[in-house]
């Protein structure tokens, strides 16, 4: 039986290594809320603001109801997909949100990349995105289990 990350990725070139399974998992959770124009969903000053907050005032305090219209970590993972270089972030759309079910072969002929190109920008752009999680997500509390 495979797991949620190999059936997902069935059509992936490499396999899913380890560390990446929380980011994975993230964006599969993500994608139902992302727009499909590749357009962040809601601004990027709300994140950034939540973590000069977040940070300033300690990550562990609670208070007043969150304005956030969607969960911390869908948003985080917006805003975490917005600060990727263009091609990283069409390949991430691509695989989640515009494309899924796709071959990857059918995936990177309507992006115009080869298939190591395909395979450097996604592994890449996850890659990118667990550092994002690794720097930010304990100071947002995000419920995203990075090792």
């Amino acid at each position: 039986m495979l797991d949620v990350h190999a059936e997902f990725n069935k059509h992936a070139q490499r396999r899913l290594e380890e560390h990446l399974k929380p980011i994975d998992t993230l964006l599969v959770k993500w994608s139902p809320e992302a727009r499909h124009d590749g357009a962040p969903r809601w601004p990027a000053e709300t994140m950034l603001s939540r973590i000069i907050d977040q940070t300033a005032l300690g990550a562990s305090q609670s208070g007043a109801a969150s304005s956030l219209a969607a969960p911390l970590d869908v948003e985080f993972a917006d805003w975490a997909v917005a600060q990727l270089r263009e091609m990283k972030r069409k390949v991430i759309y691509a695989e989640y949100v515009n494309c899924v079910g796709w071959s990857v072969e059918r995936k990177r002929r309507r992006l115009g990349i080869s298939a190591a190109g395909w395979d450097r920008n996604l592994n890449g752009a996850r890659e990118i995105i667990y550092t994002l999680c690794r720097t930010y997500g304990r100071i947002l509390n995000l419920d995203i289990e990075i090792v």
